[in-house]
């Protein structure tokens, strides 16, 4: 039972990373296939440079609203569908309370 549950737990970490990737490898090549600076897009965005930088290298996610209004920029409705598919199957924390 503990080596089911253990490699349960293995199996959902490797999920949670690959869709992190996935997400970041995608908010990157739409912003440069639109040839948008980071800081272009954190002005539309309203954040911080580094912070798309984050969502870039995959080191933090972008919220649900963020999201959206990526997807609407980069005219881009595979991000929103991958990234809420990622929200509601894996990590339920980039939704709004």
């Amino acid at each position: 039972l503990l080596i089911d549950i253990t490699t349960t737990f293995a199996v959902i970490s490797w999920k949670k990373e690959a869709y992190r990737i996935m997400i970041a490898d995608k908010i990157k090549n739409a912003r440069t296939i639109k040839k948008l600076t980071q800081e272009q897009v954190a002005e539309d965005l309203n954040v911080s440079r580094q912070t798309i930088s984050n969502w870039e290298n995959g080191k933090s996610l972008p919220d649900i609203v963020s999201i959206i209004r990526m997807s609407e920029l980069y005219d881009l409705r595979v991000l929103l569908k991958v990234t809420v598919r990622y929200c509601l199957k894996v990590q339920l924390s980039c939704l709004p309370a």
